[in-house]
């Protein structure tokens, strides 16, 4: 376990999260300790983790059909507080948003010939570096 817990905290310098899914009916209490969300992990040599990077979560709380958009959701969670982390950690800081035009219906087959400009339409890019500097900010 020791030794699982020294690359956490190496890996935490880096850009890297790690998501575990546990299956089954085991004992996960190691796995809860590796999530750190209450206590952070030192490594051997007693340096702390620079970050959380790791999320835990157990299937079986969200095994019934209704709840696997819960299971996304619980997994996932973490994950933009990790990447602003990360950004914190290097000193990164995302630029302000852009403004993001509404969107526009894709343009049929038919409609394509005739229209000669896509500008009005927001990229994806736009759209993440919208929502992740909401996110660090």
């Amino acid at each position: 376990m020791q030794n699982t817990i020294d690359a956490i905290v190496a890996a935490s310098k880096l850009p890297l999260s790690i998501i575990i899914v546990g299956i089954g009916d085991a004992d996960f209490s190691a796995m809860h300790q590796l999530d750190a969300d209450d206590v952070p992990l030192v490594n051997s040599h007693g340096e702390k983790m620079a970050r959380d990077i790791v999320q835990f979560v157990e299937f079986s709380q969200f095994d019934s059909v209704g709840q696997l958009g819960r299971l996304a959701n619980e997994t996932l969670q973490e994950l933009p507080r990790q990447v602003c982390d990360f950004a914190t950690l290097r000193r990164v800081n995302p630029l302000p948003a852009r403004p993001v035009a509404p969107y526009v219906p894709q343009p049929s087959m038919s409609q394509l010939s005739h229209q000669t400009s896509f500008a009005t339409q927001p990229s994806m890019g736009h759209l993440c570096h919208s929502r992740l500097y909401r996110t660090c900010h």
